[in-house]
């Protein structure tokens, strides 16, 4: 699966549901900057500043999201 993908099924597991357009936007973004990590990774591509400034907001934002749902998630019970 995708790094992208996990971030998708990360954010449906901990809100308990499928979130439809509530992400969609920032999902596109993470998706982006995903894209743009693998270049720099294993292409040894450079980006510019700016793009490079945008992927640290997004990924900021993406952690954001994530605590806010971890925060409106009721408990749950240990599986173990």
């Amino acid at each position: 699966m995708s790094a992208h993908g996990l971030f998708a099924k990360a954010l449906r597991e901990i809100a308990g549901r499928d979130l439809g357009n509530d992400h969609k936007a920032l999902a596109k973004r993470v998706q982006e900057l995903f894209t743009a990590r693998n270049a720099v990774a294993h292409r040894g591509m450079a980006l510019p500043r700016t793009e490079a400034e945008d992927h640290v907001r997004t990924a900021v934002d993406a952690i954001a999201f994530l605590r806010a749902l971890t925060d409106a998630a009721p408990e749950q019970a240990p599986t173990d």
